[in-house]
């Protein structure tokens, strides 16, 4: 069975409620004009005689005022008709608004003629469609970046099999297979990093708050990374300090150190050094990744965090997505990164600055 719809609703319950109120009003009247009549008539008619024709005149003086507000009650009934359908008209015009809408049509509702008590719908419905527009919009973005950045490792790949088929020596072979090991790893990293990018754009990663030693957890990721860096012959050292909390998103620092760490060893030739440093304040905490690596030009350190940029100089299979990681998770911090020349100079430094909450 079909529900009543809210003009039936809102019909349905003012009517009964004029219709019973009118009909207290006519009672009520046709009593007290009674009441009046017969006290006037025995005062001034005491004679038995004329009590029959005081009666008469009596209910013909309450027929006379019952009918009009009988007759008048369809009129009434019409004119609620007719003023809850204006009034509810604004949201027939939102409903054919939407019901003419396209599927990738997010533009915000007009509601000029909106009642006030709507606004705040049609409010919330408009902020609903911006963060859907934004959405869809990181979606197409990561369709087509995942389709541009991922076209060059799968064409190496593909190259790389048909040298290994038609090699004719060992050797030749092996090395295919290697650029292949090669490639195959670029590729699923590249895939790893855009997946987590993708996930903190749309926040999924964030999670809960809690207090956590940053100290603690750059010491984690440091020792991540040393089998790297000794395969590297790179020194890798976190610089001695008191323990620094702040509430923030572990997970998420831990990835930003990550990517930090793989940036500088990345970058760092042998016999190179990276070095983290960890500060608190009262504002605060810093965090600094220095590294004696190839540095960046001074021109090109705004542009670095931008996704998919790198450097025209850098070599190795980078995808550029690292350090876009680290600004994302910064921004979620509500901090900030900075990118500078390492001491003297030489190399890169990376400062995360995090604010206490």
């Amino acid at each position: 069975m079909a529900r009543p719809s809210l003009k039936r609703r809102l019909l349905a319950i003012i009517l009964a409620l004029s219709a019973l109120a009118w009909l207290g009003i006519g009672i009520s009247a046709f009593v007290e004009i009674r009441h009046e009549a017969r006290k006037l008539f025995e005062e001034h008619l005491p004679h038995r005689e004329a009590r029959h024709a005081r009666d008469e005149i009596v209910e013909a003086l309450g027929e006379a005022l019952v009918w009009p507000l009988a007759a008048a009650l369809p009129a009434l009934a019409l004119a609620i008709w007719l003023g809850v359908g204006g009034g509810l008209r604004p949201l027939g015009e939102l409903r054919a608004q939407l019901a003419r809408r396209g599927p990738a049509d997010l533009a915000p509702l007009e509601a000029a003629r909106a009642p006030v008590e709507i606004e705040p719908l049609v409010a919330e419905l408009n902020r609903l469609f911006g963060r859907i527009g934004e959405s869809l919009e990181r979606e197409r973005r990561l369709t087509a970046d995942a389709a541009h950045e991922l076209r060059t490792p799968l064409a190496v790949l593909s190259t790389q099999a048909q040298v290994a088929r038609r090699a004719e020596g060992d050797a030749a072979r092996n090395e295919a297979l290697d650029a292949i090991v090669a490639g195959a790893e670029r590729a699923a990293r590249l895939a790893e990093q855009m997946l987590t990018l993708a996930r903190l754009e749309a926040g999924q990663d964030a999670g809960a708050m809690r207090r956590a030693d940053l100290r603690e957890l750059a010491r984690a990721a440091l020792a991540e990374a040393a089998p790297r860096a000794l395969a590297q012959a790179l020194e890798v050292s976190l610089e001695d300090g008191p323990a620094v909390e702040l509430d923030c998103h572990p997970v998420l620092i831990e990835v930003l150190l990550r990517n930090l760490l793989d940036n500088a060893l990345r970058y760092t030739p042998a016999r190179g050094a990276v070095r983290v440093t960890v500060q608190g304040s009262e504002r605060g905490a810093r965090l600094e990744v220095c590294d004696t690596g190839v540095g960046v030009p001074a021109e090109e350190l705004p542009r670095l965090g931008e996704r998919f940029h790198r450097l025209e100089s850098a070599g190795g299979p980078g995808s550029g997505l690292g350090l876009s990681i680290v600004r994302r998770v910064a921004e979620l911090h509500r901090g900030r990164v900075r990118f500078a020349s390492g001491p003297g100079g030489k190399g890169l430094a990376a400062v995360v600055e995090l604010p206490r909450r």
